[in-house]
C-alpha cells in the first residue's frame, strides 16, 4: 500500500504536466451545471495513465544516479567494479523485471547503497522506490 502511494505521488507531477484540454466535440444536448443542479456522470470514470508517465533510464533514473552514485561509480572511479555513467554500464547490475537485481537490492532500505541516497528519509525512500519501479514495473527501459 505504501509503495503504491509513493508511486502515485511520484507520477502526479508527471500526469499534471501532461494534461491537455480538448475542445468539446459533442454538439448534442449538453447538460449545464448550475449551483442548484450540478451535473454528475452517469457512469463511473476510470482515470487513464498516459504512457509518458513511465519511468525510464535517460529521463528519470540517470539523474538520480548522477546525483548520488556517480562520485563512486563513475567514469573516473568504479567502486566494486561497477559504473553507472551509461545505461549499458548500469544494466550490468540489472535484470529487467527482476526485483532481486543487484541494483534494486543494493538501493532499497537495508541495502548496502541505500544510505548514500541524498535527502530526507522520505526522499531516500522515494528514490529507492523509483529504482525498483523502473527495474520491475517498467522493465528497466532506456527511454520512454
Amino acid at each position: 500500500m505504501r509503495h503504491t502511494l509513493i508511486v502515485m505521488l511520484l507520477a502526479l507531477p508527471l500526469v499534471a504536466g501532461c494534461v491537455k484540454t480538448q475542445p468539446a466535440t459533442d454538439t448534442g444536448d449538453a447538460v449545464v451545471a448550475t449551483p442548484t443542479s450540478p451535473s454528475t456522470p452517469t457512469s463511473p470514470t476510470t482515470p487513464t495513465t498516459p504512457t509518458d508517465t513511465t519511468l525510464a533510464y535517460n529521463p528519470d533514473i540517470k539523474a538520480l544516479l548522477q546525483t548520488d552514485c556517480i562520485s563512486c561509480h563513475g567514469a573516473s572511479r568504479a567502486d566494486a567494479g561497477y559504473r553507472v555513467s551509461t545505461y549499458a554500464q548500469t544494466m550490468a547490475a540489472v535484470q529487467a523485471g527482476n526485483a532481486s537485481s543487484t541494483l534494486v537490492r543494493a538501493t532499497q532500505s537495508g541495502g548496502s547503497m541505500y544510505r548514500y541516497w541524498s535527502g530526507s528519509t522520505s526522499t531516500r525512500s522515494t528514490k529507492a522506490t523509483q529504482v525498483r519501479t523502473w527495474v520491475v514495473t517498467y522493465k528497466a527501459q532506456e527511454n520512454r
